[in-house]
């Protein structure tokens, strides 16, 4: 069957996704219920093309051209992409893309009361879970350090902003350039994967967010979409969904995806510890999400930073689990 055949039923063998993957549109959706889908989707087997199938469904079909076939071989990309990787895999693509389209529904609700800037439209919304399936396509299990030859012969490691993010970004932007996109949507899917590039893109973002007046002195013309507010809206939800599958869901989700990141690089067990993630919260993440819809889970990210700190704090704690961690302190306090 073609990715884009429409889809079987259950009899014939087809894999839907379960209707609370996308509650978050409807009033009852609580931060708290994300943690239980994601669980819940990592035991479903569901690929990215199954969920893009879903998705589409959900939308006015009179809304979106040529796009929802352009989300589909997105996703086939995805679905093929960086399966040798412990991390940046099918698997992360898929929850990024399901966690921003949560958010995106999130954000629509909230619309309604003040509690976000504008409501996004229907191919806004398939606009931008292009972008996020896409994120990481291509990745090739390393970092944007690359090695270079000095003047003076020697090998040296230098960063190389965007290099993983371009790669990402170019291969959607050919996919949705095939099917016709509008090149103001296509700059905004390159404007929002770039944005996901934790150094330079952060800042950048920052920016234009009003979080930092400092980005990078170089100017990056790809960055101008992001005076567009909806634009601008749309990069926030997918750096707030990038990270949180490990920093916004449950304290084990941290340990488990910070282990699998260890393995990706080939660095020993606890590489990535209390040491680094409180360098993580604090001067990557500033300690917050930064979209609105994101900003439903800052407790979950005060809360783990916290309990990362007590464990930086107590060397009889940093070989323990953070959801151990977070047990024992609950107990604690709850004995006192």
């Amino acid at each position: 069957m073609r990715p884009h055949d429409p889809k079987p039923d259950v009899e014939n063998g087809c894999r839907s996704a379960p209707e609370f993957l996308f509650a978050a549109g409807s009033s009852s959706w609580t931060a708290c219920r994300l943690a239980g889908q994601i669980a819940s989707l990592r035991q479903s087997g569901l690929s990215c093309l199954d969920i893009a199938r879903e998705i589409v469904d959900r939308l006015d079909s009179s809304e979106l051209g040529t796009l929802g076939q352009a989300l589909f071989d997105v996703c086939e990309r995805a679905d093929q992409s960086g399966t040798s990787n412990a991390f940046h895999n099918p698997d992360h693509s898929r929850n990024v893309g399901v966690i921003w389209f949560n958010l995106a529904l999130a954000n629509n609700r909230l619309a309604e009361t003040g509690g976000s800037p504008c409501r996004l439209t229907t191919r806004e919304l398939l606009v931008g879970a292009c972008a996020a399936f896409a994120h990481d396509i291509d990745h090739d299990g390393t970092t944007n350090t690359a090695v270079a030859i000095g003047l003076d012969g020697i090998e040296r490691n230098v960063r190389v902003p965007f290099r993983l993010e371009t790669l990402a970004a170019n291969r959607a932007c050919d996919i949705l350039s095939s099917h016709n996109a509008d090149p103001l949507e296509l700059s905004a899917v390159r404007a929002m994967i770039l944005s996901t590039d934790i150094d330079d893109g952060y800042r950048l973002l920052d920016a234009a967010l009003g979080i930092s007046e400092q980005g990078p002195a170089e100017p990056y013309p790809h960055f101008a979409r992001l005076s567009d507010p909806r634009v601008r809206l749309m990069a926030a939800m997918l750096r707030d969904a990038d990270i949180m599958p490990s920093a916004g869901l449950t304290l084990r989700d941290f340990d488990r995806y910070s282990r699998l990141i260890e393995i990706e690089r080939g660095l020993a067990h606890m590489s990535l510890g209390p040491v680094q993630a409180e360098k993580f919260f604090g001067d990557v993440l500033h300690e917050r999400f930064v979209s609105p819809p994101g900003q439903l889970f800052q407790s979950r990210l005060d809360a783990l930073s916290a309990i990362n700190r007590i464990r930086l704090a107590d060397r009889s704690l940093q070989n323990l689990d953070l959801e151990s961690t977070g047990r024992d302190v609950v107990a604690s306090n709850s004995s006192s």
